[in-house]
Parts: structure tokens; sequence; C-alpha cells
């Protein structure tokens, strides 16, 4: 149900019903209605923060 809750989010990071081995669940909304889910574990969220914010440096100096 998650999917029709949080239709109106872009990006949302939902720890509800997420699998034993993961943290958290990423969904994307994609073109319109469709979802894009993705597991993550507490290392690929730590990975995602640090490159984000090099993403955010390296964009910031063009």
């Amino acid at each position: 149900m998650a999917h029709r809750t949080q239709k109106n989010q872009e990006i949302t990071i939902n720890t509800d019903n997420t699998p034993e081995d993961y943290a958290a669940t990423l969904l994307f909304i994609v073109k319109g209605d469709h979802m894009v889910d993705i597991h993550v574990t507490d290392d690929h969220l730590d990975k995602l923060v640090e490159r984000i914010q090099e993403f955010k440096q390296q964009r910031a100096t063009i």
C-alpha cells in the first residue's frame, strides 16, 4: 500500500515491510505513476550519502 499512500512523493525512503537484511527501501516515481523500489543496506546508504556529497561538490565547480 505504500505505492498508493506515497504516490505524490518523487523519492521516498520507506522502512516499513523492508526485507530483514535491508535497512530501507528507496521508492522512486518514474514516468507518472510507475514506481521503482530499491532495497538498500546501511552500507549502501552510507555510500550513497558520500557519493551525493561528492557529486554536489563536482556540480558546484561546473
